[in-house]
């Protein structure tokens, strides 16, 4: 595909991180034709017409999602999806899948290398993209990076005055475990300090099940919990999701 023609972009999402995605794509003037999901029962024609689908869904939703495009699928797969197989979402649904991961901002977008969505990623990202073979990687981009906010509203709620401490030694955790810029993180950790209702933001981020509600039961538990103790927490929370979710496909 040439520079010149216009990518049709499918997306199937329309919560917080399908709503960035389309205002983020907006603000790069990126030349591509975004058409979203209008619910259950039209994603099989998305899927027939997009160049690109991108999956912004929640794990456990993503069995619906598949059933519907499953045989319908034009052009390639980007999941945006966290704890999810790549290997059980390929064969679910016969088609090449490539996972990323981002910051609600799009500050940082880390991905499985692929000529096909290259262009867009880089254009999408705020920093430089960040390409990994490793999936774990990108699950660990999940929890240390798509959580900070429920991290950072955990401090302001049980270590107010110690928190940009704490969070600083998080910080230089995850830029050694994934090599995200301090830049990136120090933003996000603005935002977060600006946040004058952490509670509501705990109760919103922390969903029953999810992979920031296993870390702030981590710290609620001990908040003096190691970052390895927190990065354990997390893992075992997204293997398990992983399980799970890989069973739904299973069943597809």
């Amino acid at each position: 595909m040439s520079h010149q023609e216009e990518l049709k972009i499918g997306l199937i999402g329309n919560g917080h991180l399908g709503h960035a995605f389309a205002k983020r794509l907006a603000e790069t003037g990126f030349e591509a034709d975004l058409s979203a999901s209008e619910g259950r029962g039209k994603n099989a024609d998305l899927a027939a017409r997009s160049d690109l689908l991108v999956l912004g869904v929640r794990p456990l939703q993503l069995a619906e999602v598949v059933r519907e495009i499953r045989g319908h699928l034009k052009g390639g797969v980007l999941a945006f999806t966290a704890a999810t197989p790549q290997s059980a979402l390929e064969e679910s649904l016969d088609h090449a899948v490539v996972r990323a991961m981002t910051d609600i901002e799009f500050e940082q977008v880390l991905a499985q290398p692929d000529d096909r969505v290259h262009r867009l990623l880089t254009a999408l990202s705020q920093n430089p993209l960040i390409e990994v073979t490793d999936e774990e990687v990108v699950d660990a981009h999940t929890i240390f990076v798509g959580c900070l906010p429920g991290v950072i509203a955990w401090q302001l709620l049980n270590n107010r005055e110690g928190a940009v401490a704490w969070l600083q030694n998080y910080f230089l955790f995850v830029q050694t475990k994934l090599g995200i810029p301090d830049t990136v993180l120090q933003k996000i950790l603005y935002q977060g300090l600006m946040d004058k209702n952490p509670a509501t933001t705990v109760k919103r981020i922390a969903t029953p099940g999810g992979i920031t509600e296993a870390l702030l039961q981590q710290l609620d538990q001990n908040a003096d919990s190691t970052m390895e103790e927190l990065y354990a927490a997390g893992w075992a929370r997204t293997a398990r999701v992983r399980e799970a979710v890989a069973a739904s496909l299973k069943r597809e």
